[in-house]
């Protein structure tokens, strides 16, 4: 979103929520998203161990490293939880303080049991 604004792009692969901050923030020149480039999300769940027998249902009581609050990442990791019946915030702790630039290296540093 910074480079579109900036003039740095003329079009930027995002999640919608960008689009929807700058517009809330009243700004005259705002992104418009006007197609659906996936299907499906791109997101995906890395563990510490190696699990060839894994469900959703092995992540109560464990710790995700969600990405930012509010992000595509972080709400299609909530959906997806709570489709398989675990609450974020009481079957399973979802952090959204770290971000996204450092999830990698914070995982890799000890942070989480999952990503």
């Amino acid at each position: 979103m910074t480079a579109v604004l900036s003039d740095q792009a003329d079009i930027g692969f995002m999640g919608p929520e960008a689009s929807v901050y700058v517009y809330n923030q009243g700004k005259e020149d705002y992104a418009v998203n006007f197609a659906q480039l996936t299907q499906k999300d791109g997101s995906f769940l890395v563990g510490r161990e190696k699990d060839p027998d894994f469900t959703f249902h092995k992540l109560k009581g464990k710790t995700i490293i969600g990405g930012r609050k509010g992000g595509m990442p972080e709400m299609t990791l909530e959906y997806v939880l709570k489709k398989h019946d675990l609450m974020p915030g009481k079957d399973v702790n979802v952090r959204t303080d770290i971000q996204f630039a450092v999830m990698a290296g914070a995982f890799t540093g000890g942070e989480g049991d999952f990503v």
